[in-house]
């Protein structure tokens, strides 16, 4: 296995842990990459490499058209673009 993607940060910390718990390392042996740039991924045992991404704006878009369509408004096709920021650290 060259690398794991984590939903979450705080679960690219528990493989980290795993990782070591084989006598391996996380970055080197195994690449390791979170998504969310949690502040415990900053701050951890190797720093864990993550995605930031807009989790708020995210939820605001969703919650929008939900009330639009609880509101009986019509349903509209739209595009919503969220960009996302890498954050490389040591575990990739």
């Amino acid at each position: 296995m060259d690398g794991l993607f984590c939903a979450t940060d705080r679960i690219a910390i528990g493989a980290v842990k795993a990782i070591q718990e084989r006598g391996l390392t996380a970055g080197s042996d195994i690449k390791v990459l979170g998504v969310g740039n949690d502040e415990l991924g900053s701050v951890s045992s190797p720093s864990i490499s993550t995605f930031n991404y807009p989790f708020d704006k995210a939820g605001e878009s969703a919650a929008k058209l939900l009330i639009d369509l609880l509101s009986g408004e019509p349903a509209s096709m739209s595009k919503i673009v969220l960009t996302f920021q890498t954050i490389d650290r040591e575990t990739c």
